[in-house]
This record gives structure tokens, sequence and C-alpha cells, in this order.
């Protein structure tokens, strides 16, 4: 059923409004098309209470006087919660709440094909260079600290041209001046495919292909673990169809090279192989270690980055004593402005966590993981190689920690990622645990006495908050003196209990601040964004500038 056949029937149900029930890239998506049936939006964030979506109105729940005239469409990750929540207020589903892949035209094989091949035609016009370069970074339409950066960035870069993929579906809030936006086509938007392949038949052959292929059918597991919800064999199919896309892609436009950020998603990881198999540079970009900055090489991501893989040499690496005192100051100021590229505001519910802390007893806080968005899922050889020895997911780790703490009498808090809304197994955690979900993470850190995590970039920020921290993974600050390290089982209990003994030594502090240095003068790029104190280095005028890092590390001495 399409949403404007809902709309005719609502009215006989004596239902006068059609809400959307979400804010995020998926109500973003689903709304693209179809905001003019939609009359209002609903959100429970009361951070976008009054807000304009789409220059509809969003309302919190508490705002709702009468559910019975609504018709709730459920457009977020957390559906089932939500469906909860509605059944609460006396409503059923079919009848007064569908979930939107409910409303989504299935998408036939044939259908696909013909949304791909006109996606791919609609490129001649768009007046895009053979040669350019192209950017699958959404974050870069959506977010204004990206979007600036690119727009100051690519005029920098002279004789380049650029492409620039949008695979979330929906508006982006932000375009780029002369340079061309190509959107996905429907059948692979990210945020809409669990309901695409409905009705699809998943042929032998298109199984038989995927799997053939390593990095295809990683590719499918991966979208299997993030969406569970897709129908049957249906991560097959995307993930086919995806790779015959971003070929005729590639031989359309022949780019010279690739920017992608977030390595670890599916559609990132398989672009990253069909790059390499046709030879064509790829350029890996994140946020950098340190709030405020960007990373722009061409190692990877996490472990696999530059100072990960040469994490000897890179802690080697000259720096002044002017740097030194520089990276002083900046550590100074990221420890007391709280600078995150995340929200902290307090919402009140650190006082849950208060009185469950015995203050007698040392207090051990575990971060976890975006595990499908940090190399962690789906777990392989490569996945114990570069970035997770011990532990193949953050709810394994959180159990194990905190069945130790337990036994060690320790005060355990565990947070999950926010992305991670539901793990199975969360269940055999023990009942010692304290769970910080929706709490700040500064205010989690300053609250324990040893921050524990796999290869979060939390162990950055409780560094910059004096506090000891342990690592159970590889990331950049592996082998650079300033954390205690824990890459077999065996070595975790111990390494927890040198944390709470010697604390973030004297010089494990002085370790850090010669990294930070390091990071500064090497690693990140400055973002460009408002703030009191600039640090990082200048955006790049030309690509071969992300050469020099690898160049000196590559080098037999240093």
């Amino acid at each position: 059923m399409d949403i404007q056949t809902l709309k005719r029937q609502i009215e006989v149900m004596n239902k006068n409004k059609i809400c959307v029930w979400g804010t995020g890239n998926m109500a973003n998506a689903f709304a693209y098309h179809r905001f003019t049936y939609i009359d209002d939006f609903i959100d429970n964030d009361s951070t976008q209470t009054g807000k304009g979506f789409y220059d509809k109105r969003v309302l919190h729940p508490s705002q709702v006087t009468n559910w019975n005239h609504l018709f709730i469409i459920i457009a977020a990750l957390s559906k089932e919660k939500i469906a909860q929540q509605l059944q609460s207020y006396g409503l059923t589903y079919g009848h007064d709440f569908l979930n939107y892949d409910d409303l989504l035209e299935p998408m036939e094989v044939a259908v696909i094909e013909e949304q791909m091949a006109r996606n791919i035609n609609s490129i001649r016009n768009r007046f895009v260079k053979e040669g350019s370069t192209i950017v699958f970074n959404d974050h870069a339409l959506n977010d204004k600290v990206e979007n600036t950066y690119y727009r100051e960035w690519i005029p920098k870069l002279k004789d380049e041209s650029f492409l620039f993929i949008h695979e979330l579906g929906g508006k982006t809030k932000y375009s780029l001046d002369g340079v061309p936006i190509l959107e996905l086509p429907e059948a692979l938007v990210r945020n809409l495919y669990p309901g695409n392949t409905k009705s699809c038949v998943v042929k032998d052959e298109i199984l038989r292909a995927v799997k053939q292929k390593s990095y295809m059918d990683e590719a499918a597991r991966h979208l299997r673990y993030k969406n569970k919800w897709l129908q049957p064999a249906g991560e097959y199919l995307i993930i086919f169809y995806f790779d015959k896309y971003i070929r005729s892609l590639f031989e359309m436009v022949r780019p010279k090279r690739v920017i992608v950020r977030t390595s670890f998603d599916a559609y990132h990881a398989m672009l990253i192989e069909i790059c390499h198999e046709l030879k064509i540079e790829v350029i890996h970009t994140e946020f950098g270690v340190l709030s405020g900055t960007i990373v722009f090489e061409k190692g990877g991501e996490m472990g696999e980055s530059y100072p990960t893989l040469y994490s000897e040499k890179f802690a080697q690496l000259p720096i002044t004593r002017e740097e030194y005192n520089i990276a002083g100051t900046v550590w100074s100021y990221l420890q007391i402005s709280g600078l995150n590229r995340n929200k902290q505001d307090k919402n009140g519910f650190e006082e849950k966590i208060i009185g469950r802390i015995n203050k007698e007893r040392p207090t051990v806080f575990y971060a976890g993981q975006a595990d499908w968005g940090s190399g962690i899922q789906p777990y392989t050889n490569r996945t114990r190689q570069y970035h997770s020895p011990v532990f193949s997911s953050s709810i394994q780790a959180a159990i194990y920690l905190s069945k130790l703490c337990e036994k060690n009498n320790w005060n355990y808090i565990y947070k999950p990622h926010p992305r991670m809304y539901y793990e199975e197994g969360e269940n055999d955690l023990s009942p010692i645990t304290i769970r910080g979900d929706g709490i700040g993470i500064n205010y989690l850190i300053d609250s324990s006495d040893v921050v524990i995590t796999i290869l979060s970039q939390t162990a950055y920020i409780a560094l910059l908050r004096k506090k000891p921290t342990v690592l159970l993974g590889y990331m950049q600050l592996k082998s650079k003196g300033c954390a205690y390290e824990a890459y077999s089982e065996n070595n975790i209990e111990k390494a927890i209990m040198s944390a709470i003994k010697d604390g973030f030594s004297k010089q494990q502090q002085e370790a850090f601040q010669k990294h930070v240095a390091q990071v500064l003068k090497y690693y990140v790029y400055d973002d460009g964004a408002e703030r009191k104190l600039r640090f990082g280095k200048e955006m790049p005028s030309s690509f071969d500038e992300i050469d020099v890092l690898p160049n000196i590390l590559k080098n037999k001495e240093i």
C-alpha cells in the first residue's frame, strides 16, 4: 500500500492526520518524496520539539491530545519500542499505525535494474568530468562543520573535479557550490532498503555470485548484522546490485580517486575492495582522534591507520620543545572545554548511577563501540589481526568485564554505543552492572577510576581528562606508552589492577603529551569549526600532501 492509498483510507476511519514518528535519517529518506501527505512529525527527543522538519511541526508525544485522530507511520530504528509505546496509548498495529517499510513499494529485480540504468545515464547531464574524485561522505552534505570544510577545501585543490554520492536518501541540509551530487538509486538507499526487498526473489546465481567473493559475502553479513529485519536473503540482493552499480559508475566516470568516510560501513568496505581491484586510489576520512580535527589518510581507520600500523615508528617522530608545550596547551583546552563532536548536555539521568556507586570501591567504566561501524563486526581473521584480538563484540567484552568486576568487588559502569540500541546477550551481564545509557561520556569518565574500551575514541577523551585507560583492541594509541594495553584475555585483569593501583602515571602523562604533539604535527587537520583555540594541520593544498606521513613512516630510519 502506498501513502496516497493510506491517506484515502484513514479519512474513512475518521482520522484526520498522518504523522511520521522520527526525525532521523530514516524519516528523512521516507519523507523525501512523500512530505506533501504528511501533516506532522513526532519524536521522543525533546531537543527536536518545536523544530521544523520538511516545513512541518515536530511534536513531543506529551503534546498529542487525541491519539485516535492520528495515523502514525514509524520511521525510526527503534521501531519495536515505539510500537510498544503506541500500544500503551491504546493504539493497534494496522488500524492506528504502521512501520514505514509497510508503505514502500516492492522492488522487483527489473525495477532495480531500470533505476540503476536511469541513474548512471543521468551522469551525462551533470557535467561530471572523467577522472573526477568521487566522494562517498553524506556527512559533508548534512553536517555544517564538514560541509564548510569541503566548501573551503575544494577550491584550493586546483585542477581537480569532484562528484559527491548521496547515499542516505532524503533532503541534504547543505549543498556544495558547483559540485554535482548524485543520489543512489532508491532501491540501494541505505535507510530504505529493509523494505525494498520484500517481494524480491533472490535467485541462486545471485547468491553464488555474492558468496564467491569474500568481500561481498562479508558485506552481506555486515548488512544482516546491522539490519536484522531485512527480508530473508535480502542482503545478498542489495550487495549484488550495489557491486554492479558501483562498477557501472566507475566505468562511466573513471575516477582518479575515491574518498570514503567511515570505511567499515558495508557499502564502503565493498567500495574499497573494488577500488583496490581496479587500482583506484582510496583516501579514508573520519573525525580526528582529537575533537576539533579531521583525518585524511590512505592507510585505513583505527587499527589500520598509519599511527597504529607503524605504532612504534610514529612514537619516535621528532617534535620540538615548543611543539610539546603547544600540545600541553591543547590538552588543557580540550580538558577544560569538554569539546566533543557530540553534545554532552546533562539530562538528569546522572542521578540514576550516583546511588549505585559504592565509593569505598574502585569504579571501572567500560565504553562500548558501534561494532558494525568500527571494524569489529563481522568478526573475521582480519578483525582479530587489526582491530579486536580478544572479543568479537562489545557485549561479549561487557559481559566478561562485568563478571571480572563482580569477582573483584569493583563498581562497574557500562555504556553501550548509542547506535547499539539492542545487543543480543545483554541479559547475561552481571547484576552489579550500572548502565550508562543516555549519560554524557565526560560525566561517566569523571565518575570512574579506570576507563576501558576495545577501540572507542573514548580512550582519548579519558586520557585528556587524566584517567588511566585500558585498551583491549588496536587503535592509534597502541604502543605509545600512555595507556595500559591488554591484547590477550590472560592480561586483562592484571592490566586493570595496575591501572587502579598506579593510575595515570607521570610517565604516561608525558608520553600522552608527546603523542598529542605528534598527532597535531603529522596526522590530524584542523576541521575549521568555530572555537577559541586553533590546532591541527592546515587543510591540504594537494592530494600529494596526504602522502607525507606514510612516506616518513615507511622510511627505514626516522
